[in-house]
């Protein structure tokens, strides 16, 4: 074994142990024969083994120049995010098994390879946070303040391709986040209010992904939608905590960001000197101790993101796929043989605080947008999408002087400031142990309250306040060893309750009080885990975000977008559709469909797809499967031949209106290509086409597309003896979309997609000679999905 004893550290990556044998492993057949070397560790909690327990040594391994065979066994120090000092621990194989046959294996048998001492050291978490308008604990350095509107680098580790963006906007005199996105290699993560209004009743970030999530990164929501914690596959761990005018952000990060990690979080080499260090290396004097508002403004708007490069603005390309790496526990179960559990999160144990009993919400994304290019929604293709409310404008706000004085513009004095924001502190039920551990904790964000009152003139934040105290003493109590105990059931290492399951949130407090062990007690006519809905009402719709219409000669139509309030990001949560006709009047049964949770105030209704040229709807909702809310009317209609208002429908002279579906003048059936729309002759029966049919060729044209110019393909391959131009057209339900002669020897023509409708079936027809022939049909509206997949 080499080395004799190993040396792994939490902000280091994998070590490896060199397992050789000088004696050959022979068998006596061809078949590959090996020996099998099976791990234990006497403490799982501190290191993982890459891929697997059991490591093979067999006779392909051989290296005739060294005399040896050999493999590699990758060793990590686990990132468990704990204070728990340096350890030793060893590492143990079981006697070894040969695989094989004949008399040379049993040299093997029986044989016990030496214990290896594996020596762990300690590295303390990078942990920031930026809250209320907002102040930033950095990594080294607490308390300065980011007064200013628009995108900033947060937290930044090149090494890793791992980014935090925060998003910033006015709120009163001051600023405060209203978007964050998060990147990890591919996966990018938005979480964004920004394009709402703040205040709104309505407003609460919605979650998109860019990509396709690798497996894993995990995505948790609370019922009540105002808290989200996200896992990643590194061991970073990024909680939110938000309202309708700005959020609460917390980054941990992993020991082996250690002295690279970089943004306006600092510089994360435990110097606080340092901590205003700009993007090129240049750096700003810290604040003097004992400043009023430190407000680093040149560091700050070194960190400021163009649109270029926000990650609000675009998404990066998609970098090279790695394979996932899983790390395994190899714990000897006292049966004989390890309990094995092999995951590529094995190696980044969490104290899950980021969105404690959440809903895991990570499957309810679907990507969205294309990797490369920007966040904009697919407008031009055939698609149900949620357009935002507004795009994001950065309003500037006037500069603060951190040397203003009390009282504040609403006559609030520093003695009343003190009494509310030391009332706002000691309404977390963590302040007594916190102060124990840290007192620098209570005194940081008393002095960010009071830069909240004095500045921002409000007290809005005061509830922020108390929640982000509560999560920074988390978040340094979860550090301790001592503030564990073991799950009975898996044995897991869990925090106590009195420091995590047992917390009242503040949510509850609006319309309940706190119970035993963090209980919310809801008020007379309010019920869920937060008191959050009103009781025996059901999901409360607003309006449908689209209209009360919805024209699917646009789009799809199987989707709408509603606002509400009353919601439960619940299994059950789902909406009913109920056709009715002109006077609402229910028509048969009633449809349950799925119902997507977009955010607190937000969610999305499959809808019935339905050929017809129209159909009226109403839609209601349900957070348990029982209960059902008020209802919204619904029309979907057909443009193609109808006009249509919240009254009613009349028919259009341009186009046709056949067994209640809807065809363009011109258009031919395809059921039968001698029937056709003409508008002038009859719009509301086929007309019969009066035609000599042209012979027909002997072959077929093909029709391919998109490729990667977006262009679709039309080939033929007439035979030797049939030479001369070809007529090509392309054609969409029949209609003419373009014409050209391709002169002879010439058998491709191209149309780009930008040039064809979203939806329809084309064809390509080939004219030679007097004779046609005409290929298969292809669906646009699948070929626009594949191409921007």
């Amino acid at each position: 074994m080499n080395p004799g004893k190993l040396i792994v550290s939490e902000e280091a990556f994998e070590e490896k142990i060199t397992i050789s044998s000088t004696i050959p492993v022979l068998c006596d057949h061809n078949t590959e024969c090996c020996i099998t070397f099976k791990l234990d560790t006497d403490a799982t909690t501190d290191i993982s083994v890459q891929s697997m327990c059991d490591y093979k040594l067999c006779d392909k391994d051989w290296d005739p120049t060294k005399l040896a065979a050999s493999i590699e066994v990758p060793i990590v120090a686990n990132q468990d995010m704990i204070k728990d000092g340096n350890k030793q621990l060893l590492l143990t194989f079981e006697d070894l098994i040969p695989a094989g046959g004949g008399p040379y294996h049993r040299v093997f048998e029986g044989h016990q390879p030496s214990q290896i001492q594996v020596d762990v050291k300690d590295q303390d978490i990078s942990r920031c946070s930026m809250t209320g308008d907002p102040h930033i604990h950095g990594f080294d350095y607490q308390t300065y303040h980011l007064y200013k509107t628009g995108d900033f680098v947060a937290y930044e580790v090149k090494q890793r391709d791992f980014q935090v963006m925060v998003r910033t906007w006015a709120c009163g005199a001051v600023a405060c986040i209203c978007g964050v996105t998060i990147r990890e290699r591919n996966d990018v993560i938005k979480i964004n209010e920004c394009d709402q209004a703040i205040h709104g009743s309505h407003t609460s970030p919605t979650v998109e992904i860019a990509n396709k999530l690798s497996e894993g990164t995990i995505i948790q929501r609370s019922r009540n939608g105002r808290h989200i914690g996200v896992y990643l596959p590194s061991g970073s761990e990024i909680k939110l905590d938000v309202s309708n005018s700005h959020m609460n952000l917390f980054i941990q990060g992993p020991g082996t960001d250690k002295f690279r990690a970089m943004g306006l979080c600092g510089t994360n080499d435990g110097n606080p000197g340092n901590e205003f260090t700009k993007p090129d290396g240049s750096q700003d004097p810290v604040c003097p101790p004992g400043s009023r508002a430190c407000i680093p403004d040149s560091f700050e708007e070194a960190w400021r993101s163009a649109p270029r490069d926000s990650l609000f603005e675009n998404i990066p390309p998609l970098l090279p796929t790695q394979p996932e790496i899983k790390y395994c526990a190899c714990k000897d179960n006292h049966h004989g043989s390890p309990a094995i559990n092999c995951t590529v999160r094995a190696n980044t144990p969490s104290s899950k605080t980021a969105c404690h009993n959440c809903p895991t919400v990570t499957n309810r994304f679907r990507p969205n947008f294309l990797a490369g290019k920007t966040w904009t929604k697919r407008a031009a293709v055939f698609e149900d999408v949620d357009l935002p409310d507004a795009l994001y404008t950065q309003a500037d706000i006037p500069a603060i002087d951190p040397n203003r004085k009390w009282p504040n513009d609403q006559g609030i004095t520093e003695g009343h400031a003190l009494a509310l924001c030391t009332q706002a502190i000691y309404k977390s039920q963590l302040v007594g142990k916190c102060n124990a551990m840290d007192p620098k904790i209570k005194d940081s964000f008393m002095s960010d309250c009071l830069a909240d009152i004095l500045h921002g003139g409000s007290t809005d934040f005061l509830d922020a306040i108390t929640d982000a105290f509560t999560t920074d003493c988390q978040q340094t109590i979860a550090k301790e060893p001592s503030s564990y105990v073991s799950d009975p059931v898996t044995g897991e290492r869990v925090m106590k309750p009195e420091y995590l399951g047992d917390i009242c949130q503040t949510d509850c407090l609006e319309h309940g009080r706190c119970g035993p062990r963090g209980a919310c007690i809801c008020n007379a006519g309010w019920e869920g885990e937060f008191c959050h809905m009103q009781a025996g009402k059901g999901p409360i719709l607003d309006k449908i975000r689209s209209g009360p219409l919805c024209d699917k000669s646009q789009r799809p139509c199987k989707r709408v977008f509603v606002d509400a309030t009353n919601l439960d990001l619940s299994d059950d949560l789902a909406c009913k559709i109920q056709e009715v006709d002109d006077q609402g009047k229910a028509v048969g049964k009633a449809v349950i469909t799925e119902a997507d949770f977009v955010s607190s105030t937000r969610i999305s209704c499959e809808i019935p797809e339905t050929n017809v040229s129209s159909r009226r709807y109403q839609v209601t909702a349900t957070n348990d499967g029982a209960l059902y809310g008020n209802a919204l009317d619904l029309l979907v209609f057909d443009s193609t031949c109808l006009d249509c208002t919240g009254a009613g429908c009349t028919e259009k002279l341009t186009a046709c209106h056949i067994n209640e579906v809807c065809y363009g003048n011109g258009q031919i059936d395809t059921s039968d290509s001698s029937r056709q729309c003409v508008v002038v002759k009859n719009r509301t029966d086929w007309t019969i086409l009066v035609t000599t049919a042209r012979p027909q060729l002997e072959f077929f044209p093909t029709l391919s597309g998109p490729n990667v110019d977006f262009l679709m393909t039309c080939r033929f391959f007439p035979p030797a003896d049939l030479t001369g131009e070809a007529t090509i057209r392309r054609l969409v339900d029949g209609r003419e979309m373009k014409a050209e002669t391709l002169s002879q020897g010439l058998t491709e023509a191209f149309i780009s997609i930008a040039q064809l409708p979203s939806a329809g079936r084309l064809t390509c027809e080939v004219g030679m000679r007097g004779a046609s022939s005409v290929s298969g049909s292809v669906n646009l509206a699948v070929s626009f999905s594949v191409w921007l997949q």
